[in-house]
């Protein structure tokens, strides 16, 4: 691990940054914080699943500074660039994480489509912008999430839990390809999920899926950026949007890119 992460991090929430936001954070302010502190994690190791909520089925540690896997990128950064103090830190963890802010395995933001984005933006804490971003025309990804075949599979858990819906806007990545000067209109700081709509998962985990990534959009003096804990590089990386989505359009299960704006909170 970066110590300077862990002790960057540590240093600017603790403070509150009362010198430079206020209370009440602006979009800019919030998208300034993400790419401070997500450019603090560049380099630092992708970890498979490494958070869990410290006891019980999972004993991983409710957050950490020195790994990350795609999600656990997002959250983390997200709830430090809406945090003042530690405390606040810990608490948006929770509630970005898990639905009402419970920490159970079962009540986990297991699926991005079905928990994740929904609970959120029920939070306050995300804002869905995809369609705004199309104008009105962005297409949807729709498949059903089967959640008591995914816990037996996966997790040895035999619940019975009803079978859902789950839709996602996206902005279709030939679209983006045609119109590459669009992508700069992508906001900076913002969240962007990789859609694969109706991703035919079933028989390997028990339920197909909508979204395979996350990551942020970062823009710079030379370009639009994607940041994120990339498994391919296996650690957070920075890496051209553009060519990222180059990379998306030879795979033919990828749709394109759903985008989030990260807020405050109720």
């Amino acid at each position: 691990m970066k110590m300077r992460a862990f002790f960057l991090s540590i240093l600017l929430i603790s403070v509150g940054w009362s010198a430079l936001a206020s209370p009440k954070l602006s979009s800019q302010e919030i998208a300034e914080r993400v790419d401070l502190f997500s450019s603090d994690f560049l380099g630092e190791p992708y970890l498979k699943d490494p958070l869990g909520e410290a006891s019980g089925k999972d004993t991983d540690p409710l957050y950490r500074f020195d790994g990350f896997d795609c999600t656990t990128f997002v959250e983390t950064v997200m709830a430090l660039a809406i945090s003042h103090d530690h405390r606040e830190f810990e608490q948006n963890m929770n509630r970005i994480r898990y639905n009402q802010g419970k920490i159970l395995f079962t009540s986990r933001n297991h699926f991005t489509d079905a928990d994740w984005v929904p609970n959120n933006i029920r939070n306050g804490l995300i804002k869905d912008i995809t369609h705004q971003l199309m104008n009105g025309r962005a297409q949807i990804a729709s498949t059903m999430i089967q959640r008591s075949p995914w816990f037996a599979m996966n997790h040895g858990l035999v619940l019975d839990l009803p079978t859902e819906t789950a839709q996602l806007p996206f902005i279709p990545k030939e679209w983006l390809l045609a119109n590459k000067e669009r992508i700069s209109l992508i906001p900076h700081g913002s969240i962007v999920n990789i859609v694969r709509p109706n991703w035919q998962l079933e028989d390997k985990i028990g339920t197909n899926m909508n979204v395979s990534h996350q990551g942020f959009v970062i823009h710079k003096e030379d370009g639009v950026y994607l940041r994120h804990a990339s498994q391919t590089a296996m650690k957070v990386v920075d890496e051209s949007l553009d060519n990222y989505l180059l990379k998306m359009n030879s795979n033919p299960t990828i749709g394109g890119l759903n985008v989030l704006l990260i807020q405050n909170g109720k």
